[in-house]
């Protein structure tokens, strides 16, 4: 029964283990699509400029990087296309931003 337990111990000590090692080496892994979209810009030196590309214009790029629209399958998919982000990242849901937080942060890539 003892080895039983310490056996249990030894997996569930083994598991946490892991996930601080996912959560420190794959950050965007546990992330929502726009912190993996921000951690790509920032990684690749990409602007806001950059990301109007993607969505068109720059304030549907603001909005979106600020949560306040949510990202659409079709940028997804020019996300995947041109800056070869899997699309498994992007297809997570995400809160958007209510009224009160909406008028308290403005955008900031880092």
């Amino acid at each position: 029964m003892e080895k039983d337990k310490d056996q249990s111990d030894e997996l569930e000590v083994l598991t946490i283990l892991m996930e601080i090692y996912k959560k420190e080496n794959w950050p965007f892994y546990y992330a929502d699509p726009i912190q993996t979209i921000r951690h790509h810009m920032r990684e690749w030196g990409l602007k806001l400029i950059d990301f109007a590309d993607i969505t068109g214009c720059i304030e549907l790029a603001e909005s979106i990087l600020n949560k306040t629209q949510p990202l659409t399958l079709k940028e997804v998919w020019k996300l995947y296309k041109e800056w070869k982000i899997p699309a498994r990242l992007l297809l997570h849901p995400y809160p958007l931003k209510t009224e009160k937080q909406r008028k308290m942060k403005p955008f900031n890539l880092n």
